[in-house]
């Protein structure tokens, strides 16, 4: 299902940037490295039988899930702000329902993982391997609605060029200092 607003609801809704950058796509960063890394940090402890690895992937669990909060959220508000009949639109939607079920299985990996984060069952690492699938799969899409969509990038700026005289200038002022 495609979620849709109002024109005018659409434009009540914020468009959240940090220094002019929007930020979802800077907050995607943590959930979308650390995931994966469950997954590897859960092999390599499997492999040679480190408890210290199984913890790695335990907090690296924790910290993507806390920051997954506020990625959804900005990532939510950005989705709805798009028309309904947008191209990518539903590439946004299938986007949001794999973070969404990336989510669910990493918070089913955490929960199998709550009494002995040492020693992860084997279901709490096929979830972690799952998670970093469904995420690598909305990663990708995430970078085709900004590169192929164009979602929350704004047209270029016009960058003044220097003249001659001006590049000169500076040459001069950098070899004087």
């Amino acid at each position: 299902m495609v979620l849709h607003l109002a024109p005018e609801q659409r434009e009540r809704l914020p468009r959240l940037s940090f220094l002019g950058t929007p930020l979802h796509p800077v907050l995607t960063d943590v959930p979308s490295s650390l995931l994966p890394l469950v997954s590897l940090f859960d092999a390599a402890s499997r492999t040679t039988g480190s408890e210290d690895l199984a913890i790695v992937a335990y907090w690296n669990n924790v910290v993507a899930v806390a920051a997954a909060v506020p990625t959804a959220t900005t990532g939510m508000l950005d989705y709805l702000r798009v028309d309904e009949h947008a191209p990518g639109k539903r590439t946004g939607a299938i986007h949001g329902a794999l973070n969404g079920m990336a989510m669910a299985t990493s918070i089913g990996s955490l929960l199998l993982r709550r009494r002995d984060p040492r020693r992860p069952s084997g279901a709490a690492q096929l979830l972690s391997a799952v998670t970093a699938g469904l995420v690598s799969v909305s990663a990708h899409l995430g970078g085709e609605l900004t590169y192929e969509h164009g979602y929350r990038v704004d047209a270029p700026r016009t960058i003044p060029q220097l003249g001659e005289s001006h590049a000169a200038e500076a040459t001069r002022r950098a070899a004087a200092d």
